[in-house]
Formats: structure tokens, sequence, C-alpha cells
């Protein structure tokens, strides 16, 4: 049926190729010269017209392979399920129609302009499209967007550029490395509790609102400056900070509505459009993608002047990089780039649901409390080694991944014709991977599987959890390269805040928003506001 499918096309293709040469012909012999070039401006718009019109309805509707493909009925003849069903990051709405349909492999449902998506609905059709990640890669339009941010580094790159950059940075997360980090993620952790305790005393009330995503995006913002390149941002003590300031308005990571078509641009616009758009804020988006560049290069320059004069610092991991000599400068920037943001925004979004979930189960907060007091006897003894030896903060800190990843979705698009679970893949298809399909599958993780529910990790599905349970951290070839690095920055954090302090929702059932265009975190207005107090007794 392929085969004789493409015949059709191909025949297609060429009668109507012979009928237009035929038209110019006759529009050349028959037309004065001066109105040739309007002719041919016309045929030309008609192939465009024609061309569109068959990808926009012919294609998705009679020709592609895929239209056999169980899927939700479009609302719309020639809108599929608009750009809404694009935006959904959580998967929420797939599930259901998964659920509805009864569909257990791959699910098909056309997005704006009736544009093909296909969505894995399988744990294990996920992780196939993942570990055939070099016939699956990120889409253009992704790279385009992110670009800006992350450069053409590890989270971007594909085929052996990403092998290559992926063998030169996994030095810098050995065992060993990652022990040294252990006190900075500790001293961090440490000056954060300490800074909302003085906000606390500051406020005149045993039990003030406070915005714990400012404190989390400012406290992993210091870590990963320290730990990658040897810097103190200083963010905590300055929220003024212009690099914590940039990568929010690069992120817009709670847009207004009124701002929502500036999110859309800044995620599909080159530069050179942005720079020409009559808007003040796309304007600050281009000054902050700039600034983070230049600060990135400042960082390259003063480590290689360091270098020569032979000063020696604590160890970090662009130092640990560069000493390898096989990236360019521009190749440095691009990796520093992305340690920066990946590091940043997405421990920094897992802290915030830690602490909304901790208010939301006080018996839970409560527990993890006594079990962290237990094990660490004062809030100034606390250690790596101690960390390490809590088996409910570990279950706590897993549970919470899974319920909420950071990155609940990745798009991947086929680079060459494929195969999914047997399924034929024309090259150009759009995959939408949500990993709630996983993290919160009913057959792996039980009928409770969307609950928050640290005591699953000691049960069987959690002891003995498949491979597929949790995608968090992505899997195959291009599982999170510094998922350890994480999780122990992770665990410092929690056991710090959880140790000192008690969280409520600010008023009772209190409504959040997930909001964030990469990462995705709990936000009332801008703000994660939670009644913070301190707990006696540590």
């Amino acid at each position: 049926m392929v085969l004789l499918r493409t015949l059709i096309l191909s025949s297609l293709e060429v009668y109507i190729l012979i009928r237009l040469s035929s038209i110019t012909s006759l529009i050349s012999w028959k037309l004065p010269t001066v109105w040739y070039p309007i002719g041919v401006i016309i045929l030309t718009l008609f192939q465009i017209v024609g061309y569109g019109v068959y990808c926009w309805l012919i294609y998705p509707n009679f020709a592609s392979p895929l239209r056999g493909l169980p899927g939700p009925k479009a609302p719309s003849w020639w809108n599929g399920h608009g750009a809404r069903a694009d935006k959904e990051r959580s998967g929420e709405q797939k599930r259901v129609w998964a659920r509805q349909l009864s569909i257990n492999g791959l699910m098909r449902y056309k997005g704006i302009l009736n544009a093909e998506r296909l969505v894995p609905t399988d744990p294990r059709v996920i992780a196939e499209v993942l570990n055939k990640t070099y016939s699956f890669v990120k889409p253009s339009i992704l790279q385009l967007s992110l670009g800006r941010v992350l450069g053409n580094g590890i989270i971007m790159s594909e085929g052996d550029e990403h092998k290559y950059q992926r063998k030169t940075l996994v030095k810098a997360f050995t065992p060993r490395i990652l022990r040294s980090f252990s006190t900075i993620f500790l001293d961090k952790s440490k000056d954060m509790v300490k800074f909302i305790a003085r906000e606390i005393n500051q406020s005149g009330s045993d039990n003030p609102v406070i915005d714990i995503n400012s404190w989390s995006s400012r406290c992993t913002l210091d870590i990963i400056g320290q730990t990658t390149a040897g810097i103190n941002f200083n963010a905590m003590a300055d929220p003024s900070n212009n690099l914590l300031e940039a990568y929010d308005k690069v992120f817009l990571l709670a847009p207004t509505k009124r701002k929502s078509w500036l999110n859309a641009v800044n995620m599909f616009a080159p530069l050179w459009i942005m720079k020409r758009l009559p808007s003040k804020t796309l304007k600050d988006i281009t000054a902050s993608s700039h600034l983070i560049q230049y600060f990135c290069d400042d960082v390259i320059r003063h480590k290689r002047v360091e270098a020569e004069k032979g000063i020696e610092k604590n160890i970090d991991m662009l130092s640990i990089i560069m000493a390898q000599n096989s990236l360019s400068d521009l190749e440095l920037r691009h990796q520093l780039m992305n340690l920066i943001a990946a590091g940043h925004e997405t421990i920094s979004a897992a802290v915030s649901w830690a602490a909304y979930e901790l208010s939301r189960h006080p018996e839970i907060a409560t527990r993890l409390r006594t079990a962290i007091r237990e094990a660490i006897p004062s809030f100034e003894s606390v250690t790596a080694q101690a960390i390490e030896n809590i088996p409910y903060l570990r279950s706590f800190c897993k549970e919470v991944l899974r319920l909420h990843p950071s990155i609940p979705v990745t798009i991947r698009e086929s680079a060459i014709d494929e195969t999914i679970n047997g399924q034929f893949i024309p090259k150009g298809t759009k995959i939408m991977l949500f990993f709630a399909f996983a993290n919160l599958s009913e057959e792996l993780w039980g009928s409770d599987s969307e609950e928050f529910n640290p005591d699953r990790w000691e049960r069987s599905e959690g002891v003995n959890a498949s491979k597929y349970a949790n995608l968090t951290f992505s899997m195959g070839p291009r599982t999170c390269l510094g998922q350890r690095f994480a999780m122990i920055e992770f665990k410092t954090i929690i056991t710090c805040l959880a140790g000192m302090f008690a969280f409520e929702e600010e008023t009772k059932d209190m409504v959040i928003n997930i909001e964030g265009k990469i990462t995705q975190r709990p936000v009332r207005d801008g703000k994660l506001p939670l009644k913070t107090s301190v707990v006696p007794g540590w």
C-alpha cells in the first residue's frame, strides 16, 4: 500500500509539473513580455497555495501512513485540536484521551492547522523512542528557540557531536567530583535557611507568607555558579542579581495572559525577528540572552588567565572540562550555558514542588522532619554522609520527582523513516513524549499512582520499579548526565528546609497554576506563597 501510494503521488506530482510547464509556455507565448513576470508570480502563488492545501487538508486526512492510528476526533476540520493541544505540557488531556479510547501504544492527534502529532501512551514505547535517540532528534524549531539560552551544548547537540560532548563532560560528574561538591550544596542550603529565618524574624509574625519560588531559584543559582565555574553569584544576598533576572526573563517563568503572544514569539522566533519587534519585553529577552552569553565568555577568559598564571582554586566543572583542551572557547560557552541553565532551573522547580507538597501533607512533613532530626541532632551538625543515610528523605525526594518532573514533556522528530512499536513512522513526524504515561501509570505504580505517597518507594512497586516506571531523568543515550548531582543537591536542600521549617498553604484549598516555558513549577500570581514558620528544637 505504501509503495502504491508513493507511485500515485509521484505520478500526480509529475503530471502537475508537466501541466504547469505547458501553462508557463502558453503564458510566455500569449502574453506580452512585460506581463510574463506577473504570470510567473501568479503560477508560483498557485503552487504555494496548492502545496499548502495538500499539507493542511489532503495529506493528514487521505495520504498519511499514520491516519489509521487511533486518536481523538478533531473538533475542527481545518485546525484539528488547535494550538491548545500542543501547548499542554502535563499530558493530562492526552492521558484522558488514551483512557477513553483504550489506547495502549501509539495515539495520533492533530494539532494546529491539522499538523500530525504522535503520542506514545505505553512507557515501553516511550523508551523505544528515547533509545533510538539518533533516529528521533529534537525538532529544528526547538533548537532555534532554546539555542539563545543553551547554545549548541550537550542538551541541544545531536548525533556524533552529542557523543563527543558527553564523553568530554562525563569527567566532571565522577563520584569524586560530586563528593567535593557536597560542601557547596550544604553551605548554600544552610545560607538559604538563615536568610528565610531572618525574613520571618523581620516580618513581625511567627507564620509569615514567604515566596518559596524566589528562594529556591536564588539558592540553586548560587550552587550552580559555585559548582560549574567557581563563582559566587550572591543571588540569595542580592535578589536584584543581573544574571538571575536574565534567566527569569528568558525562561518567562510566569507570563501573564497579556504577554502570552510574547511567550510564543520567544519560543519560536529567531533573534533577528525579536530585535525588530516593537516590544519592551522582547527587547529585554534579547538583552538577557546576550548578557548570559557575555557572562559565560568572561568566565572562560578569566579561567584561561588563571591557568596561565598557575592560580589554583577549588575544583569546578568548567576547570575540569577546560583541562582536557578538547573544546574551543565557543564550545565551552555553549557547555557552560547548558550547565547553568539546566542545573539552576530543574532543581529550583523540584524544591518548589517539594515545599508545596509539604504544605499540602502536614503528616508527611512531620514524619520527614522527625526522620531528619533523629538522624541529625542539630542544624549545625548536618553532614553529607548523614543525609545519605535517611531512607524516608530519599523516598520523599524520589516521590516529588516522580509526580512532578521539572520537564514533563519533550518533543522528538523522526530524522529518517523509522518504526515505533511496529508502526512505520515517516521522516519529519513530530512525537510528543509525556513522561506522565510512565510516572503515573497505574499498571506500574498501582491504583494510587496519581497520589503523593513517599511510602510507595518502600513497597514492592518502588523497590522493584521497572526501568520504564520513572522517566524524570529520561533514559537511553541521552539520559540526564547530572542525575546523581541533582539528587545529592535536592536531598541536601530538602534536609535543611524540611528539618527547620513548617509550610502551610497561604489560604485553605489554595489554587495554584503550573507555569513555565521549559521547566514547570507551582505558581500563584508569579510566586509560590506559603506560610512558613520555624519549628523549635533543631
